[in-house]
Parts: C-alpha cells; structure tokens; sequence
C-alpha cells in the first residue's frame, strides 16, 4: 500500500511541477511575444518618420560658388534652424554649420568653405528633429559644370 500512496504521491508532484513548468513557459512565452511587439513598433516607428523626413530631401539643392565653397539649400514643412554635419568620412561627421539667418525659417542655407577637392560627406539637420531621425548622408564634391556664373 505505501508503495502505491508515494507512487500516487510522486505522480501528483510530477504533475504539479509539469502544471508550474506550463504556466512558467506560458509567461515567458506572453513575455517575449509583448517584447517583440513593443520593438516592432519603435522599428515601425522609426521607419515611417525617416521616411517622412527624407520626402523633403528632393527639396535639396547644392550650389558651388568655387571649387572650394558651396551653398546648401533646402526646405522644411515647419519654421526651425537649421544645421549641416560634414566631413571627410562618411561616418565621421564632426563638424558642424549653422544656417546663414539666425531666424527659423522654412527655407535654409549653409554656406561651407575650405571643401577639399576630394569632396565632404554632408547630412542635414534640423533643430526641430526628433533624435530618432536617421538623416541621409550625401557626398559633395565640385564639378566643373557645377558653376554657377559660367
């Protein structure tokens, strides 16, 4: 008889364990799906305003006033300051420009100098950017036809 209660015992604790171990794995499970979720939807989030902002990027001019000095125009759908980041490496973007008015303004222009022959790499900002906007990084570099008095 006591062999057969600590087996009826045994299987009751297996159950149990078994029982704890599904609502363990359902949690989790309820878990992760709710993490995948909320990452998409930051993903989802980050995609479509990038996409948004990039829409004004045929907005987007360059002038070279010489070899070395360009103008950066471009327009926004709202009165803000505006800003490039250059360099010479398109992931090393240090240096920094404001717009030639001190105002906030829907049209912008960054006036740079000392570009070298080999070009910058350049993306544009805005002050009013959110930090999740990812802006596109374009490279600049003179071309004769690209004189504006000739």
């Amino acid at each position: 008889m006591k062999k057969k209660e600590q087996k009826k015992k045994n299987t009751r604790k297996m159950s149990l364990k078994k029982i704890n171990l599904e609502k363990i794995n359902k949690k989790k499970l309820i878990l992760i799906a709710t993490l995948f979720v909320i990452v998409l939807s930051l993903v989802t989030y980050i995609f479509v305003i990038n996409r948004e902002h990039r829409n004004f990027d045929i907005y987007t001019d360059v002038t070279f006033m010489s070899p070395r000095q360009a103008l950066i125009f471009w327009k926004t759908d709202e009165d803000t300051l505006g800003y490039i980041k250059y360099g010479e490496k398109k992931l090393n973007r240090k240096n920094m420009e404001l717009q030639t008015s001190s105002e906030p303004g829907e049209i912008h222009v960054v006036f740079l100098e000392n570009i070298p022959l080999e070009g910058l790499y350049i993306s544009i900002h805005n002050e009013s950017d959110s930090f999740l906007i990812f802006p596109k990084v374009f490279k600049i570099q003179f071309n004769e036809e690209d004189l504006m008095y000739e």
